[in-house]
């Protein structure tokens, strides 16, 4: 039967995570086995969310989702998740050297109104995160793949991680199935020189895509930096399609 209690209402992070390539490798492993290793993986994810006073909501496979509300006298939960993400991707880099199979993991997070309640029909409900946030949350983590990144966030988070977290700035992106572009940010970025990074994306966003393209390109040349090469694609796609000067500055990913 369906529960009584009705959904209840917070404000907070939802993290949304996917394994790249599991597929592949589940079809690659007996079942003793693959059911070894994904033990063994997410208890390297679930106790940073605990730690840090998360949720763990929901799993389906190889991916799971977690959750951070706010709470009065709370650390702001966008700093909670965040803090729990480096613990999980530090576990999980030592996961990788001790281990034998490789888990490349993506994260994304976003901060919003989240609706807790039961789903389902008839005799099977679950009780999970439903709403705006969480389906923004699984958008954003799929942006890794264009990007060639590990761990996005939207720039709500940025206020909390200032001083606190390693991170930068990506521009503006319109994800699939969205109607309002928002702003995301890396966390833990690789790029050695990331104030160079800020200057092309300045240029970018100041109306000079030119000067933004060749600060792109020197840093996907340079030092292999994922943003950098997509942007450096993007600009050079609209440029031969003589867009470049009426382009908004928007990227809009049509792939989740």
């Amino acid at each position: 039967d369906a529960p009584g209690d009705g959904p209840q209402f917070a404000r907070g992070v939802c993290l949304a995570t996917d394994v790249e390539g599991y597929t592949t490798l589940a079809e690659g492993m007996d079942g003793d086995a693959l059911h070894a290793l994904m033990r063994d993986y997410f208890g390297r994810l679930f106790v940073p969310v605990r730690d840090h006073g998360g949720m763990v909501a929901d799993i389906k496979g190889d991916a799971m989702m977690a959750i951070w509300t706010a709470a009065a006298g709370d650390d702001d939960p966008c700093l909670r998740a965040a803090l729990a993400v480096t613990a999980m991707a530090a576990a999980l880099d030592a996961f990788h050297r001790h281990g034998t199979a490789r888990l490349a993991t993506r994260f994304g997070m976003d901060y919003g109104d989240i609706v807790l309640g039961s789903v389902g029909a008839g005799h099977h409900y679950e009780y999970r995160p439903v709403g705006d946030t969480v389906n923004t949350a699984s958008r954003i983590e799929g942006a890794n793949k264009y990007l060639g990144t590990r761990i996005l966030a939207s720039e709500a988070f940025l206020p909390a991680l200032a001083g606190r977290v390693p991170c930068r700035r990506l521009g503006r992106f319109l994800l699939k199935g969205k109607t309002r572009p928002i702003g995301l940010i890396e966390l833990l970025p690789r790029l050695p020189r990331p104030e160079a990074f800020e200057e092309a994306l300045g240029w970018l966003e100041a109306g000079r895509p030119d000067a933004a393209r060749d600060g792109f390109r020197r840093l996907a040349q340079h030092h292999g930096d994922g943003p950098s090469a997509y942007y450096a694609h993007h600009l050079d796609a609209l440029a031969a399609r003589s867009m470049l000067d009426r382009w908004d500055g928007i990227v809009r990913l049509e792939g989740k």
